[in-house]
């Protein structure tokens, strides 16, 4: 809806905002206009004439975002379509059916687990949606969500440091490995702007 409207008021709002115009040649301007909201209507008209009428009411809805995602969750024919149904799209688009969602990933996740199939990706599932022991060995509160920054996917960042109960053992080696891991970190970011540079020279080009 909210597009259909905006296509219209595209046309309308010109026509209002010439209404307070008042500069030179105005007659050139309101003939533009005139000519381009005409092109529109013939353009529009053309493809109507066009198109197999048997589909013209599927260019037509009032279905949400929302209610959508929830249909394509329900008539999903496999399990990878429907986990992409309910994990890479927003949460909010799924609120209907979150309690459906939950007890469908507490059925089947420990086989998702063990099958390793490629569209299972634990980390898109939301926290609440995980049984308590998955959840658990996963990191529990600390486990690592998809939405990890862009230093941290190409390598930029460190890693998050892990618990340790002996932090007071901390010794050369461990200066050592941080001095290493120093050294690759400016690595891959030299490397990284070895790359950008010419991917930024075959654009500009």
């Amino acid at each position: 809806m909210a597009f259909s409207v905006s296509l219209v008021w595209a046309q309308i709002f010109p026509f209002v905002a010439f209404h307070f115009y008042d500069g030179a040649h105005s007659e050139v301007v309101q003939i533009f206009l005139v000519s381009n909201f005409v092109m529109w209507v013939a353009l529009n008209l053309a493809f109507v004439c066009t198109i197999d009428l048997n589909y013209i009411h599927t260019f037509f809805s009032t279905e949400t975002a929302a209610q959508y995602t929830v249909l394509l969750y329900k008539n999903a024919t496999d399990e990878m379509m429907k986990f992409d149904a309910a994990f890479t799209n927003r949460k909010s688009f799924t609120k209907a059916i979150h309690g459906e969602i939950k007890e469908w990933v507490r059925l089947n996740i420990d086989r998702w687990r063990l099958e390793e199939q490629d569209w299972f990706k634990v980390a898109l599932i939301y926290d609440e949606f995980l049984p308590i022991e998955v959840y658990e060995a996963e990191g529990g509160a600390r486990r690592r969500r998809s939405s990890m920054s862009f230093r941290e996917v190409v390598g930029l960042a460190a890693p998050p440091a892990e618990d340790n109960n002996n932090t007071q053992l901390v010794t050369t080696d461990n200066t050592q490995i941080l001095n290493q891991n120093t050294q690759i970190l400016n690595q891959n970011k030299e490397e990284w702007k070895r790359v950008a540079e010419e991917l930024y020279a075959t654009r500009s080009r």
